[in-house]
């Protein structure tokens, strides 16, 4: 919103100030939505990146797991191969 600033007496100058506030604010709010639309979007990335790190770690305990599996499995199938040979 902005005033029509026709006198140079004090009315004029706070019709001024008034118009001077209105842009600052304006210019601000359009700042302001900018900055609000770049932390969606690095929250959205964000949360990408923590699904992504959530998966990675499952996929990591389960390569464990099965190593561990694989481990308790092969002790005594090669104890059995070794006295199989004998």
């Amino acid at each position: 919103t902005r005033i029509a600033v026709e006198s140079r007496d004090e009315i004029g100058a706070l019709a001024q100030a008034f118009n001077d506030m209105a842009e600052s604010l304006s210019i601000s709010r359009g700042e302001l939505t900018r900055k609000n639309e770049e932390l969606s979007h690095a929250n959205k990335h964000l949360q990408s990146m923590q699904k992504q790190l959530l998966r990675s770690e499952r996929l990591a305990a389960i390569g464990q797991l099965a190593a561990g599996v694989s481990h308790e499995i092969d002790n005594p199938v090669g104890i059995i191969l070794g006295h199989a040979e004998l």
